[in-house]
């Protein structure tokens, strides 16, 4: 039976590639991005730049990059100022990003996930936003908070950093969607970047 998919062409030099064993920039072509970038020897890149989303609510960019992170803050964040253990909690401030059907993502002041379920699945009990009213919001459960700044997101994520001074061992592949790729020197191995749209 034939395979109608052109996954693996498209994401391994079918649409291109370029070799780069020294500390210079490779850009992709015209109307292309880099979709993956192969390390043939240990390598830490000075320059991952990644492809502008405009699309975004808070955050430019979708690809984690070399300068800042990306899915680090959700689509809004605000702090509560009550630490009860209670479904309606009162923002510091009013914030209009905040709305219903946002899920709440991060960490409490003790570095506790927030009561979140971070497991897929049928166990899954995340907490959801059901009312917003001025510096009043309400949660479908419990949570317990102090003044701690809350993540709010429809979809964005949340957890992202940046990867300056990330080193990538030998054979790795890295995915994304980046506008320029700089190598360290490394004349005897290098990078093979792979092109896509």
């Amino acid at each position: 039976m034939g395979q109608n998919s052109t996954e693996v062409s498209y994401g391994f030099g079918q649409m291109g590639s370029a070799h780069c064993k020294t500390a210079n920039s490779v850009y992709p072509p015209k109307g292309m991005v880099i979709v993956a970038v192969q390390f043939i020897a240990a390598n830490i890149p000075t320059v991952l730049r990644p492809e502008a989303d405009s699309t975004a609510a808070y955050e430019e960019f979708q690809c984690f990059h070399t300068e800042g992170a990306a899915h680090n803050n959700g689509d809004a964040q605000q702090a509560l100022t009550n630490a009860a253990s209670n479904t309606t909690h009162t923002l510091t401030g009013a914030n209009a990003a905040i709305e219903v059907g946002m899920e709440v993502i991060g960490n409490d002041t003790q570095g506790n996930y927030m009561g979140v379920d971070k497991a897929v699945g049928v166990n899954r009990n995340p907490i959801i936003v059901t009312a917003v009213s001025g510096t009043s919001i309400t949660f479908n459960r419990a949570i317990t908070a102090s003044t701690t700044t809350l993540t709010f997101s429809h979809a964005t994520g949340d957890g992202g950093e940046d990867a300056s001074g990330c080193s990538y061992p030998t054979g790795s592949v890295i995915y994304g969607r980046w506008t320029e790729v700089k190598p360290a020197a490394d004349p005897d191995g290098g990078v093979i970047c792979y092109f896509g749209y």
